[in-house]
Parts: structure tokens; sequence; C-alpha cells
């Protein structure tokens, strides 16, 4: 069992620097969420998305033998790019895993597209291959390089992987978070998807037999060695693109450790193809199904705050206001995933879409009322206190921070498209709205179909518009006169107002700064400014 530190990006150890010494060469990445985040954010760096594409893959295309198909299709269009002349396919743990034939892909392609196109086998899977080589022999078998500049459309930022945000909702003290994994699909934590703060993560160890028989048995011993004789009170084994693609038995797998061990774990089923907003909405979800309070509620009172981690939400410090005010009326506030529920909470309080499935149960199983909002600006923070207020005196209801008041003064014309979380874009819209702003649009990204399913129970359907891909959100745009998202997006938006909105879920740990988040201090001075 090794641990995952926080470290900054450096081009040491990663081919596609390598490979992007060249100006005529595109790397095209497959697989999981990790296996192509890392490489984004690493050619966004350093000015290098004109040489990188990717293919949004999901697991099921991956079973259902359809993933190589969409493989080919991107090099395919790729080739047809101004300037692109040698194509490097980088290969992931799952392209591995279910044996495509890589050399046929390599000459088949060459044909059709009249590009030089090559696979590089990477990762713990692809070092043990026969055709492996080091990234700087594999690029002496390269045609010379023919130079630039290559044609480089908008490419949308491969959101934070489910792995990787549960970890970092599960907060625990006491608890070890193991993500179940080859080592690669660590890195994209220890460069961008884990925060500096936190501690006693860590990922399996595992070798090429794991990969026949299953990382079962790996897992449980290294888990019960990292337990032995420390500290640590309770684990939490996290799944990852591989060990799903293998259907390990993780409950099996805490059940046998639990025993030995004597330690209290879960066992989160992420995939690795889906997100961070579905990884820590499932979280919170099994967390509410497996939670149990007695009929009898408790003096305590408990406002249970779902939907919030750092890389989702940012800084935590921005609800100190509201976290005041719940402990002035004598509530107890306990983020989800951060220490143990003892009472059935007199409230749930959900701060990102992430939360709107467990408050749902917790709201349908024991009759908790639920209050939705990030309140931004005074008239919503004085309807937020109002609600909490009611709502614990009432013991049941539920209410949502929403555009309300359609008959209000609209004194202004831009049309704004925020662009985020849709609990987070409407806080914003909300405000805006009451400073005369009439024409709000919410863009919400759509990494799977279980992300639009829940933006779909959130406030403001009304006002969203989901996309997918890069046309989707560059026509999106079209319209809008001010834009506020991520700066990742910024190159989709020439020519517009553009207000930095830093989103952990997109950018990582760099957009968790001092008063970042919706209710931070340093989006809402910018809103005030327009």
């Amino acid at each position: 069992m090794l641990a995952i530190k926080t470290e900054g990006v450096t081009e040491n150890g990663f081919p596609m620097a390598e490979f992007w010494k060249r100006k005529d060469t595109v790397l095209v990445c497959g697989g999981s969420i990790p296996c192509i985040r890392e490489a984004y954010v690493l050619a966004a760096e350093r000015n290098k998305l004109d040489r990188f594409s990717y293919v949004p893959l999901t697991e099921e295309e991956y079973v259902l033998g359809m993933a190589e198909e969409r493989i080919r299709e991107e090099i395919n269009a790729v080739s047809h790019r101004k300037g692109v002349h040698v194509i490097i396919f980088y290969l992931s743990c799952p392209d591995i895993l279910i044996r495509m034939d890589f050399k046929d892909m390599e000459e088949s392609l060459s044909r059709k597209t009249g590009k030089v196109v090559r696979c590089f086998f990477r990762g713990p899977l692809g070092k043990g291959e026969k055709g492996y080589e080091k990234a700087e022999d594999f690029v002496k078998h390269l045609p010379p390089d023919e130079g630039g500049p290559l044609e480089a459309p908008p490419l949308l930022p491969p959101p934070v992987a489910d792995c990787a945000g549960i970890s970092d909702w599960l907060r625990f003290r006491d608890c070890a978070n193991i993500l179940v994994t080859p080592a690669g699909c660590r890195s994209s934590m220890v460069h961008m998807d884990m925060m500096t703060d936190q501690e006693r993560v860590y990922y399996t160890k595992t070798e090429e037999k794991d990969y026949v028989f299953g990382m079962e048995e790996t897992t449980e011993k290294q888990t019960a060695e990292l337990l032995k004789d420390s500290d640590i009170r309770r684990f939490a084994l996290i799944g990852s693109a591989v060990p799903s693609f293998m259907g390990m038995n993780g409950r099996a797998a805490v059940e046998t450790i639990e025993k030995e061990t004597k330690r209290k774990g879960m066992f989160f089923k992420a995939d690795g193809f889906h997100d961070i907003l579905w990884g820590v909405s499932e979280a919170e979800r099994k967390w509410a199904e497996e939670s149990y309070f007695p009929k009898i509620g408790d003096k305590k009172k408990i406002v249970l705050i779902l939907g919030y981690s750092p890389l989702l939400c940012g800084d935590i410090h921005q609800y100190d206001g509201c976290l005041h005010f719940l402990k002035e009326e004598g509530l107890t506030p306990l983020f989800s995933g951060q220490g143990e529920v003892s009472a059935r909470p007199s409230l749930v309080w959900v701060v990102s879409s992430a939360g709107l499935l467990a408050a749902e149960m917790y709201e349908k199983r024991y009759g908790i009322p639920v209050l939705i909002s990030c309140p931004v600006g005074d008239h919503a923070l004085s309807m937020w206190q109002k609600h909490v207020r009611n709502l614990v005196s009432a013991g049941k209801g539920r209410a949502v921070l929403k555009i309300h008041n359609m008959y209000l003064p609209h004194t202004r014309k831009e049309k704004v498209l925020f662009i985020g979380d849709l609990v987070h874009t409407m806080a914003a819209a909300h405000a805006l709205w009451h400073e005369g702003f009439s024409h709000l649009v919410l863009g919400a990204y759509e990494w799977s179909r279980e992300d639009r399913a829940l933006y779909e129970r959130a406030p403001g359907t009304e006002w969203m518009t989901c996309f997918k891909r890069d046309e989707d959100l560059k026509k999106l745009g079209e319209g809008a006169d001010i834009i506020v998202a991520d700066p990742l997006l910024l190159p989709f938006f020439p020519g517009k107002h553009f207000i930095p909105f830093p989103w952990g879920a997109l950018s990582g740990r760099r957009a968790v700064k001092p008063g970042s988040g919706v209710m931070g201090h340093v989006l809402w001075e910018e809103l005030q400014n327009l």
C-alpha cells in the first residue's frame, strides 16, 4: 500500500512531453477520465492543446466492444486537421485489457488517413507488453518532423473523476481513503485533483497477476497491513476503472478486512468513467442509504450539509457566515463525509447538485426538511435565514432558492451565461436578477447521462441548457454578452466579456483558493462590478 501525496506537475516522467517536442504530431487519448485528464491539463499548461485530443468513452462502450470504433473515428477526424502528419494513440489500461488489435489499427489507419499512426503503450499494464518502448526510443522510429502550425479547435476539459471526487469528499480524520487502482490512476490526484492538506490517502501496489486473478486479495492484504498497529479507525475502498472493469467484489473485500482488523469499512463503486459530480452524489446517497436514526429526535438539532467537497464547491470558509447563524440558532452544522451523524438531523442543507439524491432519501425515509440554497447577496441570505427557522420549527417541508419574483424591474439587457454546478449558477443568477438582469442562461456540463438526471432535480432547470460537446458549448455562448465560467473554458468565447469562475471540478485544486466558491467574496465582487 502506497501513499498518495500531492506535488506539482513537471515534464519529468511524462512521455507526452517527448512527443510534444514535435510540431506535426497529435496525441490521442482514450480510456477512463484519469487516463485523459492529466494529459489534457499538462497540454493546457504548456500551450500544447493543438497537439492533443481525446475520446470521451464509457465503461459500457468498452464492455460492448464499441470503444475501438470510437477511437478509430477520432483518429480519422484528427487526420483531417491542417498540419498533422503523425498521430500517436496513447493507450490506456482499458484499451490493453480488452486486447484491441493495435497492429491492425496502426496499419489500417495509416493507409486510410495517409498519416503515420502509431500506438504507444503507457501505464502499468503497458509496460508489461512486448511492444513497449520508452518514449525517447519510440520517437526515434518516427519520420522526420515536418513542422507546424497545427489546426487547433477548442477542446472541452475532462472533469475530475468520480474516484478522486469521492476521496475529496470523504474527510473523516481517522479514515484511510484507499484508491483501488494501478499506479496510473492516482497521477491526476497527485498533480491536480487532491487538496494539499488531505492526508491518509493511499493506493494499492499491484502486480501482473492482479489483472488476471482479480485485485481483491492484494487489496485485502495491503489494507490489513496498513491498518495493523495504526490509529486509523476506519477505511474506505474507492474503485477505479480497472477493478470495475474486472468486476471486483469490493463489498466482500471490505467484509474480509473488517473481520481481520476489527475496523469499520465501506466500498464505493466508482468506475473512473463518471465525473466528480456523480461520484460524490453516489457516495452521499450510499451514506444516506446505510444511515439509521431512531424515531425519536435528538436535542442536538443537527443541520446536515450535503453536496460539499472542496473541488466541487470551493473554499469551505465561504459558509462561515451561515454556519455562525446556525450556531446562534442553537443548531449544530455538520458536513457530510466529515463526521458521524449521531442523531436524526433537524434539517438537510444542500449546497451543490451532488447532494440532491441523498437529500431526497433523508426526506422520504425520515421526513427531514430540506433546504436547497447557496445564498448570494443580502436578499438571498435573508430568505435563507427565514427558511432555516421555518423548516426547523415545522420539522418538515422543502425550500429552494430560485428565481421567483417575475415582476422586478429589469434595467440591464445583457445576456449572461453561467457555467457550473446548477445549484451554484442559480445562486449567482438569482443575485443578478435582483440587480436588474433579466436575460440569464445556466449552462451545465453533461459529462454523462447521470449528470443530466441530477441537474434535472436541481432548482432552475427551466433556465438550464446542457452541453456535452465542443460545438454545443460554442453555440451556447454565441448569443451571450457576458460569460461566467471556469478559465479553462475561455478559448470557447473569444471577444466576450469573460468573468472567471474557477471550479475545482474542471481546474482542480488550483481553483480552490481563499474566497473561492459561489458564496465566496471573489465572484460576488466581480458580479457587482458589472
